[in-house]
């Protein structure tokens, strides 16, 4: 059962990266272990996360576990709205 409830997480919600640019000190590490995911917008003077369709998830575990300042984590974001109650066979697609 718990093993559907997260596949359901997985098909219902999207993860993605946000640094906290107020803890931030710009060392880059982040960009040296995941540059197509973070990089230095020189502009702003700030570490910036791409926008990707999916982020490589142990990649950013790692940039997120090296991270001096513990200023990166992961934050969720709905993809699916749920206008009705869909059974676990509908999300998953073996139904």
């Amino acid at each position: 059962m718990l093993e559907n409830r997260e596949k359901i997480m997985e098909k219902t919600t999207k993860r993605f990266p946000v640094i906290d640019s107020a803890d931030c000190n710009l060392c880059q590490g982040c960009v040296d272990v995941e540059p197509d995911v973070f990089y230095y917008d020189e502009n702003s003077g700030r570490i910036v996360v791409q926008e990707l369709a999916e982020y490589p998830v142990a990649q950013v575990d790692e940039a997120i576990k090296n991270c001096p300042r513990d200023c990166i984590s992961w934050d969720i974001l709905e993809k699916m709205p749920l206008s009705r109650n869909f059974t676990e066979e509908e999300i998953l697609g073996i139904g």
